[in-house]
């Protein structure tokens, strides 16, 4: 995973949600407003990853359980300031 120098060590990242949310491994957040950008490598390829959703939200990468004993990387979103609802419009484009 290449993130961006803005995520920065969440520990308490379980704090206040579900049991599962335990289980997540090394979590990293950042803030981020309106878009969020950064690349994901797949192996030999590079993804450009646009998250898009309008105001602020924060993004938590971490290493998450898969069948087990597999783990996987992944993101949980969640906007800033409570709402009754919100729409996330994720983009994946290759880095050439």
């Amino acid at each position: 995973m290449k993130l961006p120098d803005s995520f920065a060590a969440d520990p308490a990242f379980a704090t206040n949600r579900p049991e599962s949310f335990k289980y997540w491994r090394d979590a990293r957040s950042a803030t981020y407003r309106d878009r969020a950008e950064f690349d994901v490598a797949y192996g030999d390829t590079t993804m450009h990853v646009t998250i898009a959703s309008t105001g602020d939200f924060r993004i938590w990468h971490a290493s998450s359980p898969d069948l087990p004993p597999k783990r996987r990387d992944s993101f949980y979103l969640e906007k800033t300031a409570p709402d009754t609802s919100a729409t996330f419009t994720t983009t994946f484009a290759p880095v050439k």
